[in-house]
């Protein structure tokens, strides 16, 4: 009797320790949902410490806190959650890490509704090791978690997680089995490729994700299957996106080590572009051998100039301004006389968006040249090049040029730094026609230039009633004063 008596007084008090520490354990997860979202780092860490101290059940209850989708709100949860995923994979909490996996393991089969369960799968993304493995294996084949799953194997990029996408892959269907072939290729899992022979399907959705995941593996071995979508496409755009995974495979192919390869295939694809006139992908292709080849491309941009095509030309001198250098700028200079006069203006400009002096003694060359148009390209690029250095021959193309050329230099005139510019101008005011001294009073006028104003006062006689005008026009800045 007695002993029965003491085993009853035992049960009662564990029972209610037991209470006691479950009233406890409600309490300080209650304390840490209070403190979310957290307002300072210090708040949050302190949260973080105290959910670690919740242990591995703690945690799990906590997580059976969360209700469905749209009957209570999770943000508060959410937060401490996902604050805590981050804690637990800085240096030194390895230990809260591998509780924090078996907590939301645990946990992950009993959340009432999928939405809960995508969260909890992408913790298990951001933390998870070999040690989620087994765990997320079970969702694979779920048709609303197997994406999520699919990610975060991918993502945890071990030997096992990959391996146990490539098995799941061998019998399924529709949306897992895109899932399960997009995650392969994410995790750029070699041994997957053999497995991907459904390329060869013609429906689309999953024809696309195929070509996807080669592409990102990069395995020579994709490079004819690869290629023959491409040119199924007719090298351009099209439902299966061959093109960009055409690319992407390149680019990896470089990336794994096979330069040589990938500059082969998109010489390739350049040259088939440019026989289906398709511009952009010639554009892409000439995109991707810079890429691989970096400054050894130069000479295929210098080539590109010789091109019929004005956006292919400009792509190509966008591709080569990461390349610039005195000795790629004299190049570029011999380049002028293989090319159109349209190039050639394309060159000079591109040449003089970098404002070096040395590219004067060229541009003030081409201010003789036989085309009008690379005359007033020239005329902007010896501005930018010279500045004041560039007034005098500028000053000559005004006593010559067109009324075209003549605005040309007022333009430029207009933007020259240089605290002599005034003074040439006023110099040269009296030797030019007509419609040369018209613009340059306007500049005068425009730079208020108080030291020339006798000079333009002396235009109020001229015959021209253009002149006369425009000194009328210019007299007035001096009087506002």
């Amino acid at each position: 009797m007695r002993k029965t008596t003491a085993v009853i007084i035992f049960l009662a008090i564990h029972l209610y320790a037991s209470a006691q520490d479950q009233r406890a354990l409600s309490t300080k997860i209650a304390d840490v949902l209070a403190t979310m979202p957290a307002q300072n780092k210090q708040q949050l860490d302190k949260s973080m410490e105290e959910i670690s101290s919740l242990s591995e059940n703690g945690i799990v209850q906590m997580l059976g806190m969360f209700s469905t989708q749209g009957s209570g709100d999770n943000t508060a949860l959410e937060y401490a959650i996902g604050g805590y995923s981050s804690y637990v994979i800085q240096p030194g909490k390895e230990q809260q890490r591998q509780m924090a996996v078996r907590a939301y393991c645990a946990a992950l089969n009993k959340l009432p509704d999928n939405k809960s369960k995508q969260f909890i799968i992408q913790q298990l993304q951001d933390i998870g090791k070999d040690d989620a493995v087994a765990c997320l294996e079970k969702y694979l084949h779920d048709k609303q978690l197997s994406g999520p799953a699919a990610r975060a194997l991918a993502e945890i990029s071990t030997p096992a997680s990959e391996k146990v996408l490539l098995n799941a892959l061998s019998n399924t269907k529709d949306s897992v089995q895109l899932s399960l072939i997009e995650a392969l290729g994410y995790a750029r899992y070699k041994p997957a490729v053999s497995s991907l022979s459904l390329a060869k399907t013609e429906q689309q959705d999953l024809r696309k994700v195929v070509l996807y995941a080669l592409a990102r593996i990069g395995d020579p071995s994709s490079a004819s299957l690869l290629q023959s979508a491409v040119q199924k496409a007719n090298y351009t755009v099209d439902n299966t996106e061959a093109l960009a995974a055409y690319l992407l495979f390149l680019h990896q192919l470089a990336a794994n080590g096979n330069s040589a390869g990938g500059e082969s295939a998109a010489t390739k694809l350049l040259n088939d572009a440019n026989a289906a006139k398709e511009l952009q992908t010639k554009i892409a292709a000439l995109r991707l051998l810079v890429d691989i080849k970096k400054e050894k491309s130069l000479p295929l941009l210098y080539k590109a100039m010789q091109d019929d095509n004005i956006e292919y030309r400009a792509a190509a001198l966008s591709f080569a301004s990461k390349f610039r250098s005195p000795g790629s700028d004299k190049q570029w200079l011999q380049t002028l006389s293989s090319v159109s006069p349209a190039a050639q203006v394309q060159v000079i400009n591109y040449l003089a968006q970098s404002s070096k002096e040395a590219l004067l003694p060229a541009m003030l060359n081409l201010l003789k040249d036989k085309n009008k148009d690379v005359r007033i390209a020239a005329i902007a690029a010896a501005q930018k090049t010279g500045q004041q250095n560039a007034l005098p021959d500028l000053l000559d193309v005004m006593k010559k040029g067109d009324t075209d050329e003549i605005a040309s230099v007022k333009n430029s005139i207009l933007l020259m730094k240089g605290d002599k510019v005034t003074t040439m101008i006023t110099s040269e005011l009296k030797s030019m026609p007509a419609s040369a001294k018209v613009a340059l009073i306007e500049v005068l006028a425009s730079r208020e230039a108080d030291h020339s104003f006798n000079d333009v006062l002396a235009q109020l006689n001229s015959s021209g009633i253009s002149v006369h005008r425009a000194a009328v026009e210019g007299r007035k800045w001096s009087l506002k004063k």
